[in-house]
């Protein structure tokens, strides 16, 4: 091969043009780089090496390069791709015939790479970047450079332009590189390791990054100054080994710590150091802190299990933020007595404490040791729910093995110190500085309550004991207002008569929105704790000591008020108290424990329930629709003649006689009303165990006054409690089953039920064939009041209106 005089390359150099785009396109198969020859320089002080470059569609070129540029190379991609099959690099120490193997050496490297360049089409735009800048750094009069190997994993396949040539002469650009390096240091976790063909121990900075394993390291050979970074790599951790690999390695990298026992410490630092700070997330951009809050590290006690000569400190962590107290020496009760101050980003925070042991091992006490005695957790929305200022002394935290997860308004409300004896526990005191709660704009009870709950079964579960105990107090509140007018406490409703009659006779109609918010303020007023209290113990003395003369104390209840009753008071029995800790159970301990069909069962019944009221609701708001939009003519028709008729009653009567006469009507009625009620319900409690006897017990039926006899021996009881749930949806359990001895006892505490007895409806369950059932069940009909009549016949009015839901499944029903 003819070899070019350094004269000629010096001219081909001046007209040199070749980009990296056009190297890049390049046809690997017809690229030859050769080592033509060897150049001394600077009196035999450095063998320059030269090297041929020669492909069709580019013009020939020679470029010099020592063997350290070589070497600074062969580490390059060793470091960036630390499992690649390169071939052995020459020694630097050989005595014979030492340039003729460096030549062979360096054609074989070079070669080696443009091979791989072309098996390995996900690393090829790197490789070849690496091979570019080699072969044409003079040739671009660039004498000395800088590489930096960016490794973004989004575009680690693409050409990577974040590699830059800087002079390094200048001091700016040394400065702008060793911040860049400063900063990837400060952000990630640094140990000791080194590979398992090499003796020398290196400090590699780690990182963890959207699931992936980063180690940085800082090399600098000669010309050349270079960050690696090794990304992508597939990690298995072993006891006293890492093994890293890409998916284009031959084997397994081996990378191995200089202190094995302190592996998983280091890479659970590393995943820690690593993490995502996810309430930046939350944070609007024009955020502004919550305020502070400052927790004082008082003393530990009851450490009698740890290792002695052995330094104790507590760790605070606080995304972002995290310190350590000052070093302790062994003891049984260890004392800090330090403050620190954080700033509340948002009510999502939680502040960790974790108390530390850390012992010097080792011949020499070099190696050090780490364990982790206990941690407790804090969460922020605790400290908000109180006042600004608020500051508890002394709380005792127990410190367990896993964060306990429980709430610490427990130990703030009760300043609670009743731990176990032998519990290692943490003394705080925490003070909230945070800002006041803002009372028209958002705050972080606002913020908080419309955080993003994930998925959780709890709080489903939660939410729906919440709203059904919001439900059952409106009715029982409605069902207070009818005791009210029914005369249950006979001077309590003749006092609110006579302020009803007396407002509705003189008050002005016209400003009936004024006379509402003077209600609204007498109720405010009413519920002050203070006055509130006032008012109760003198109703209570004077108002409500009087019954009605008919008014009997219920002895059995309906299904539906045990329910409300349940309702009201689910949510004192979900959060529960075991010691020191408050675990929220959605789940009643005392009821048996349900299988798997009977939860899938009763969830199926859930949903059928959801989905039977969001029926009604949509048939009835089509209903309505229809009736306004004329679909149903001669309905709409009717509407319209009720309507003008009740109109014209309104004009010749005015709306305060009509007033009048409703409440001087319901006056008289209420004073019987639970008269009333005794006799249908003894009516219909009556025909009730004629037919339980006449179906279970027929034997019995031929006695003369069967109802005074016994309850017959066996299951007796237990068929008339489903009979009486069935029918009547009256609740009685086995006990107080087992305490009646006859009919007549059961019909008396029938008798007594709060509310009107009703016959479940004859379609809603199996005994539609019951014909004895249906027989008796004929005495029970009463006559209804007229009142009730007129809402019956509205609403039946309403709901026989067809929904668009029945128009499209019925379609013919309607053409006929």
């Amino acid at each position: 091969m003819q070899q070019t005089s350094p004269k000629n390359a010096k001219s081909s150099t001046e007209t040199f043009k070749l980009t990296f785009d056009d190297f890049l396109k390049l046809d690997l198969k017809q690229l030859q780089i050769n080592i033509i020859g060897t150049e001394n320089e600077y009196g035999f002080s450095f063998t320059l090496y030269k090297i041929q470059v020669r492909h069709p569609s580019i013009q020939t070129f020679i470029c010099n390069r020592r063997y350290n540029e070589f070497y600074a190379l062969h580490k390059v991609l060793k470091m960036k791709y630390c499992n690649l099959d390169l071939p052995q690099f020459p020694s630097k120490h050989e005595w014979l015939f030492k340039t003729e193997k460096r030549k062979a050496g360096f054609h074989l490297f070079l070669n080696k790479l443009v091979l791989i360049a072309m098996q390995h089409p996900q690393i090829q735009s790197n490789i070849l970047k690496f091979l570019y800048y080699f072969l044409t750094r003079d040739l671009l009069g660039n004498q000395k450079q800088n590489i930096f190997a960016s490794t973004d994993p989004q575009n680690e396949d693409e050409p990577d332009w974040q590699f830059r040539y800087h002079n390094l002469s200048t001091d700016d650009q040394n400065q702008a590189g060793n911040q860049k390096y400063d900063q990837l240091k400060k952000m990630a976790a640094n140990v000791q390791l080194r590979f398992s063909d090499d003796e020398v121990w290196q400090t590699f900075y780690g990182k963890i990054q959207e699931g992936t394993l980063q180690l940085f390291q800082h090399i600098s050979y000669n010309y050349f100054s270079c960050q690696i970074m090794l990304f992508q790599i597939k990690l298995e951790l072993l006891e006293d080994v890492i093994f890293m690999y890409h998916d284009y390695d031959y084997q397994k990298i081996q990378l191995k710590p200089e202190d094995p026992n302190l592996l998983r410490l280091w890479y659970s630092q590393l995943k820690f150091a690593s993490q995502e700070v996810l309430q930046c997330e939350r944070m609007h951009d024009d955020f502004h802190s919550l305020g502070k809050v400052q927790i004082q590290i008082k003393e530990a006690f009851n450490l009698s299990n740890i290792i002695q000569d052995s330094f104790l400190f507590v760790k605070i962590s606080f995304p972002p933020f995290t310190c350590q107290t000052k070093q302790h020496v062994y003891s049984n009760n260890p004392q800090w007595s330090q403050d620190y101050i954080f700033p509340i980003i948002d009510s999502f925070s939680v502040i960790r404490l974790e108390l530390i042991s850390e012992i010097q091992d080792g011949i020499l006490k070099r190696k050090v040791k780490q364990s982790v005695i206990g941690m407790a957790e804090i969460q922020i929305a605790d400290l908000l729910s109180y006042h600004s200022g608020t500051k508890f002394s002394r709380i005792q935290l127990p410190l367990n093995r896993d964060a306990n997860g429980s709430d610490i308004f427990q130990f703030l409300k009760k300043q609670s110190y009743n731990l176990e004896e032998q519990q290692p526990s943490l003394i705080v005191t925490i003070r909230n500085m945070s800002s006041p709660l803002s009372l028209f704009g958002p705050g972080p009870v606002f913020s908080y309550e419309n955080e993003l709950l994930e998925p959780d079964l709890t709080v489903i579960k939660m939410n729906i004991i919440r709203f059904k105990r919001i439900i059952s107090l409106m009715i029982l509140f409605q069902l207070s207002l009818e005791d009210v007018v029914d005369q249950k406490y006979p001077r309590l409703t003749f006092i609110v008569f006579t302020f009803m009659f007396i407002f509705i006779f003189f008050a002005d109609l016209n400003n009936i929105l004024q006379y509402f918010g003077f209600i609204l303020l007498f109720i405010m007023i009413y519920q002050h704790p203070t006055i509130h209290h006032h008012v109760k113990l003198f109703f209570d003395k004077y108002i409500l000591c009087e019954l009605n003369y008919y008014y009997k104390t219920p002895q059995l209840f309906t299904q539906e008020e045990k329910d409300l009753k349940k309702n009201t008071q689910s949510l004192d029995k979900v959060i529960k108290f075991e010691g020191n800790e408050i675990k929220l159970e959605v789940d009643d301990e005392n009821e048996p424990k349900e299988s798997f069909y009977q939860k899938l069962r009763a969830i199926k019944k859930t949903f059928f329930i959801v989905q039977l009221y969001l029926t009604y609701l949509s048939n009835f708001a089509e209903k309505v629709i229809n009736l306004f939009t004329w679909q149903e003519y001669h309905r709409t028709l009717w509407f319209l003649y009720a309507i003008f008729s009740l109109y014209c009653i309104i004009c010749i009567l005015p709306i305060r006689y009509i007033m009048l006469a409703g409440i001087i009507n319901e006056w008289f009625d209420g004073r019987i009303v639970f008269k009333k009620r005794q006799a249908h319900n003894q009516k219909i409690a009556q025909v009730m165990m004629e037919y339980i006897y006449k179906k279970h017990a027929p034997e019995l039926v031929c006695i003369p006054n069967y109802l005074d006899v016994a309850f017959p021996k066996g299951d007796f009881r237990t068929k008339m409690a489903n009979e009486l749930l069935m029918h009547l949806t009256v609740s009685m359990n086995q006990e107080e089953a087992n305490k009646y001895q006859n009919g007549n006892e059961v019909i008396r505490d029938l008798t007594t039920c709060s509310q009107r007895l009703k016959w479940v409806s004859i379609t809603d369950h199996h005994f539609v064939r019951d014909q004895l059932y249906y027989e008796l069940r004929k005495k029970g009909k009463f006559r209804m009041k007229p009142h009730y009549l007129v809402y019956y016949t509205i609403t039946n009015f309403i709901y026989n209106i067809p929904s668009q839901y029945y128009r499209l499944r019925r379609p013919i029903q309607l053409i006929k």
